[in-house]
């Protein structure tokens, strides 16, 4: 028995198939050459991981004031050591970076990098953030609204206070930012 092919069916899978290949190959080449010039520039940009998340925030246009408190000594009043702008939606890592390279000076005066972000709440529950959970929790988790009853004007606050088992002084090194070639 012998069988004879069809060529109307043939060339029909035939321009299926080519048809294919041409829709996908398109996409599949745009594909490629987004990746390929999103490597150029990767390579090409020095800026970290952690410089392209702090952008994000610093370019953020729902920033408030906050007070930063330092309690070195638990029982006495903490240290107002100043105050940045930072949007509350930010991560506490993000929290960290604005403390670090706004009140470097300030902070290495007093403990230095070895700080943790605390609050305590209504009844008196004391939560510790530990810098290995930071990104895991928000800034507005961490602070405080405090009104002072006399002129009834509220700020928010961020409390700091030693990391339990760290050095005495680990300084926090001056940010230098990375070279942008114009």
């Amino acid at each position: 028995m012998e069988m004879s092919y069809d060529f109307t069916l043939r060339r029909q899978v035939g321009a299926i198939a080519f048809q294919f290949g041409r829709f996908f190959g398109r996409r599949f080449g745009k594909l490629f050459a987004k990746l390929k010039k999103s490597a150029k520039t990767a390579a090409a940009d020095p800026i970290s991981e952690a410089d392209e998340a702090y952008l994000r925030w610093e370019q953020s246009r729902s920033k408030e004031e906050l007070q930063v408190l330092l309690d070195i000594n638990p029982p006495a009043n903490p240290i107002n050591i100043g105050s940045i702008q930072i949007d509350f939606e930010a991560p506490c890592d993000i929290l960290r970076l604005y403390l670090q390279r706004y009140l470097r000076d300030a902070l290495n005066e007093t403990i230095g990098d070895a700080f943790c972000i605390e609050k305590a709440d209504a009844t008196g529950k004391v939560q510790m953030l530990f810098r290995k959970k930071e990104f895991q929790e928000y800034t507005k988790t961490f602070v405080d609204f405090k009104m002072n009853m006399k002129t009834m004007e509220g700020i928010h606050t961020v409390r700091l206070v030693k990391e339990p088992g760290s050095p005495p002084l680990i300084k926090i090194p001056e940010y230098i930012p990375p070279a942008v070639d114009e």
